[in-house]
């Protein structure tokens, strides 16, 4: 039997010291003879920026996901109530409206690849969710024009796919983090919330370059921009989707490496 040393004053307490006297007394030997074997807190390593750097394909991995999917995200949101108004011939507070359904598919959708993941694991539902995103913008790049018993394919489209390019979220913040040591997972999330605040951006800059407008920070869309839009976001999902598949790692179920 042994008594620890107080790692953060390496010295004993009165209350060490007469459990150090009973122990002695319980082994029959000399208190001498107890030895206290030296316990020390262990280091809590924090990963740098520049170790995250330094993982040329992991941090590359993050930045190319969380760039396409919030590009083709926020590419929808702020582009379809303008198309919308535009193809139905309505205001754009009645265009707005639709995206309220287009509300509760997101959060339905986040609930699904919450659970999903516990069933596929995170790789097979990131591959889920931008295969989903990719046919939907493919989708409407086909038959926005369309119009089913009186319905918009484009509004139904949007509410729909709202389910896969905004619901994966939820999946997508995880498995960015697990795939990395436990040092690295916070720097990670970092990287993958910047690469999501660049995708903000490229939203309004590349429809002001698809529409040839010469105002980025508030663009008009028109609609003969609506097809190589959403082209375009199909492009930015796809490439997040490659990314996935080409990385092969599944986290769920493991636990995250320690070094």
């Amino acid at each position: 039997m042994a008594l620890l040393v107080n790692p953060k004053t390496k010295s004993t307490t009165d209350n060490d010291i007469k459990e150090y006297s009973e122990a002695a007394k319980l082994l029959g030997v000399p208190e001498s003879s107890v030895a206290l074997p030296d316990v020390t807190e262990p280091a809590n390593k924090s990963g740098s920026l520049f170790e995250l750097f330094r993982d040329q394909k992991r941090f590359w991995w993050v930045v190319v996901i969380w760039t396409g999917i919030s590009t083709g995200t926020y590419g929808v949101l702020l582009w379809g109530p303008t198309i919308l108004s535009q193809l139905l011939k309505i205001t754009a507070h009645a265009a707005a409206g639709y995206f309220v359904y287009a509300s509760i598919a997101s959060i339905l959708g986040r609930v699904m690849f919450s659970v999903l993941p516990l069933a596929i694991g995170r790789r097979g539902a990131a591959i889920v969710g931008t295969l989903g995103s990719v046919l939907v913008m493919l989708a409407i790049f086909a038959f926005y024009r369309e119009f089913i018993a009186g319905w918009s394919v484009f509004a139904l489209l949007v509410i729909f796919g709202a389910a896969f390019y905004s619901g994966c979220f939820s999946n997508m913040t995880p498995y960015v983090v697990e795939v990395f040591p436990v040092s690295l997972g916070g720097r990670a999330f970092g990287l993958a919330q910047a690469a999501n605040g660049v995708g903000k951006i490229l939203g309004p800059v590349c429809l002001a370059l698809i529409a040839g407008s010469s105002d980025v920070v508030s663009p008009k869309a028109t609609a003969d921009a609506i097809a190589p839009a959403f082209l375009f976001l199909a492009a930015c999902e796809l490439a997040a989707l490659v990314a996935i598949i080409a990385y092969r790692r599944e986290p769920h179920g493991k636990p995250m490496e320690i070094e």
